[in-house]
């Protein structure tokens, strides 16, 4: 009987520590959670700054990327006589200009574009080309480089206000030249020879002229500047080349009539040595151009209105021709063949 009683007593004990250690299983399943609580918050949280983080450093890249930049110029050789001009922005173009060696600044028209491809002609000879490009934030880029090219003609133009004067000199003879004022109309002058000057009075204000040459074996050199042309006196009409200020034609007053040409007479002198060229023209004379058995040579001259030279003469055939212009642009030529015997 007291056996029992005793085993009873102890029951209530082993309940006890039972309990106990549940407890302490349920609070270490309540702290994990806790702690993956706590983990997961943490991850999701680093998650979003690296995302953070991640979005500035591309839209700084993408800023940066946009930011204006200065222009971005290329100038490459493209063909024997051209050049071409690259230009290209990530913002508008507002300026573009270029110019040869000590010519005057030619502009290119960027017409709100970004990115800008032009050919333009190669001059003969040693050149340096400028170019300056500018876009609509104002920033600024200069570009300098050296071309060269050999040439059978060679054009030059001297701006000597009120009058420009070209020059070419060929290394065959010049068949004629063509010159051009902006888009308006070619003018064609006759050459003949290996050398050539001429006078033409620019426009008032700023012009482009295009001078143009072609030899007798189809070679051409083309040459562009711009021109500022000189206004006319304020308060007076300008007067028409070839015409008075009283409005008529200079010939007229001179007796002489529109269509008249100068005239040419050509003789042996009395040892049989030279010929004597002489040439008269009541406007004035602008050039004698002589050519002998194929060989050309010219004379420029300043409005004279008489004129006298002489040219030796070969043994054997002298194939003569000789051509005269005055100021007007009218031409007269004459032609012969004399023969001289050997002593």
């Amino acid at each position: 009987m007291n056996q029992i009683l005793s085993i009873q007593e102890n029951k209530p004990v082993k309940q006890k520590k039972e309990k106990k250690r549940k407890e302490h299983t349920s609070s270490a399943k309540d702290a994990v959670r806790i702690v993956r609580v706590f983990a997961i918050l943490i991850l999701l949280f680093g998650i979003f700054n690296i995302g953070a983080s991640s979005y500035a450093m591309f839209k700084r890249k993408d800023d940066l990327k946009n930011a204006p930049r200065k222009p971005h110029i290329e100038v490459s050789r493209t063909a024997e006589k051209k050049v071409t001009i690259k230009v290209e922005s990530n913002v508008i173009l507002n300026d573009l200009v270029y110019k040869w060696n000590d010519d005057t600044e030619s502009k290119i028209s960027t017409n709100g574009r970004n990115a800008i491809s032009q050919e333009i002609d190669l001059p003969a000879g040693e050149n340096k080309i400028y170019v300056r490009a500018t876009n609509s934030k104002g920033q600024t880029e200069v570009l300098q480089g050296n071309f060269s090219r050999e040439a059978n003609i060679t054009i030059e133009i001297e701006d000597a206000q009120p009058d420009i004067n070209v020059s070419l000199a060929g290394k065959n003879e010049i068949d004629y030249m063509t010159y051009q004022w902006n888009d308006e109309e070619e003018k064609k002058v006759k050459v003949g020879g290996t050398t050539f000057e001429q006078k033409i009075k620019p426009p008032a204000g700023s012009n482009q002229l295009t001078i143009t040459a072609f030899d007798i074996n189809g070679d051409s050199e083309v040459i562009t500047k711009t021109i500022e042309g000189v206004d006319p006196t304020p308060g007076a009409e300008a007067t028409p080349q070839g015409q008075s200020s009283s409005g008529s034609n200079i010939g007229e007053e001179l007796g002489m009539g529109q269509g008249e040409k100068p005239v040419i007479d050509v003789t042996v002198d009395d040892a049989k040595e030279n010929f004597v060229i002489k040439a008269k023209d009541n406007i004035g004379l602008q050039k004698l151009i002589l050519t002998i058995n194929g060989k050309s040579f010219q004379k420029v001259l300043n409005g004279e209105k008489e004129i006298e030279t002489t040219f030796g003469i070969v043994v054997g055939e002298n194939k003569v021709e000789v051509t005269a212009f005055n100021l007007n642009e009218q031409t007269s030529t004459w032609a012969n063949i004399y023969t001289k015997n050997a002593q």
